[in-house]
């Protein structure tokens, strides 16, 4: 998925068209930014550089998942 954001964004600055912003979702049920996870927050933001990771939302999905709702509060 990087992967294709990261084309996505070399062919976007190759054509003047700029990011304003991006919202990274993130599955609720996961562990907390453990492991891959972490790496892969880390990895998004070297490809995407501290000023636009400045405006990045992260926001968590799957809440009909989650056996107990208090984990996610």
């Amino acid at each position: 998925i990087l992967k294709h954001i990261a084309d996505y964004l070399v062919a976007s600055m190759k054509n003047q068209v700029l990011l304003h912003g991006v919202i990274f979702l993130e599955p609720i049920t996961g562990n907390r930014l453990q492991g891959n996870e972490a790496r892969r927050t880390r990895l998004f933001k070297s490809i995407i550089g501290d000023d636009i990771y400045n405006r990045v939302i992260i926001a968590t999905t799957m809440w009909n998942q989650l056996q107990d709702r208090s984990y996610g509060v």
